[in-house]
């Protein structure tokens, strides 16, 4: 879709009688958690979570028939949701998961004027804590660096289509006035003038997590954990690990996977002389 098609496509919208849908996707790891968390606290965006994991992964019906299968007309039910929350004027409902980055094809196809933003992070990053979940899995492989690689690619199918904004994790807190944090609100069609009061709203629900991660059952288990921990912290930028944890066996398999070194410098992070 071009540039312009899109915009014709938006034209006579009226988004304060119509919720319309935005996703945010990436790889698994790539800061997607804290992101939609601040994102959720905007009061025209509803964000879905049907899960613990603030996850909704999109299914072949969800949306639409793209096939012979019968529709669940999930968008339906999100936008009953978001109306009918009183709290906020919601003219748009949000749903993040990483396995959506897979499935662009078909948000797009089903969901003409979604609006979707993708998260990168760099990949050697993504790695090591792929890693750290999965343990038993082989580094290179699909659950760990070729999953950071397969995710990527697929979002990159996308890169000129302007319903797609594409978002580096680290740029999201470079800047006096989060521009990148504004461009992704702008991007959503939302108002960009209340970043403030997010980030206070934010702070106040950390009080909250924070009991509520006291009262976690020990029996949780630890991505939700993980995520539970995400939300206790102020939103800003995770150190990169990769420099002093990364080991030269690790390096080794990174730097073995010609995908994933044209990747890295794709998004600008190949830019040290050891990569």
């Amino acid at each position: 879709m071009s540039p312009r098609t899109f915009n014709s496509s938006r034209a006579g919208v009226d988004v304060q009688s119509r919720v319309l849908p935005v996703f945010l996707v990436a790889c698994g790891h790539s800061g997607t958690t804290p992101l939609v968390h601040l994102l959720s606290l905007h009061p025209n965006l509803y964000t879905v979570a049907p899960t613990a994991a603030l996850e909704y992964s999109v299914k072949p019906d969800s949306f639409g028939r793209a096939s012979l299968l019968a529709s669940r007309r999930d968008d339906m039910t999100f936008t009953n949701l978001a109306l009918a929350n009183k709290r906020r004027n919601a003219t748009r409902w949000l749903v993040k998961s990483p396995s959506n980055a897979c499935r662009l094809g078909y948000i797009f196809e089903v969901l003409p004027v979604a609006r979707v933003v993708a998260l990168i992070r760099d990949g050697r990053d993504v790695m090591l804590s792929l890693i750290e979940r999965y343990p038993d899995a082989d580094p290179g492989g699909v659950l760990c660096l070729q999953r950071w690689v397969n995710d990527n690619e697929a979002i990159l199918l996308y890169q000129s289509d302007p319903r797609l904004l594409v978002v580096r994790y680290e740029d999201l807190f470079v800047g006096a006035g989060y521009p990148a944090l504004r461009k992704v609100l702008f991007h959503y069609g939302i108002p960009t003038d209340v970043l403030d009061t997010m980030f206070k709203a934010r702070e106040n629900a950390m009080q909250t997590h924070k009991q509520e991660a006291r009262g976690a059952v020990s029996a949780a288990n630890a991505h939700t954990l993980l995520r539970v921990a995400q939300l206790k912290r102020p939103f800003e930028r995770s150190k990169a690990r990769w420099p002093q944890a990364m080991t030269s066996s690790l390096a080794s398999i990174f730097k073995a996977n010609t995908r994933a070194i044209a990747l890295l410098a794709h998004f600008e992070y190949a830019n040290g002389s050891r990569w």
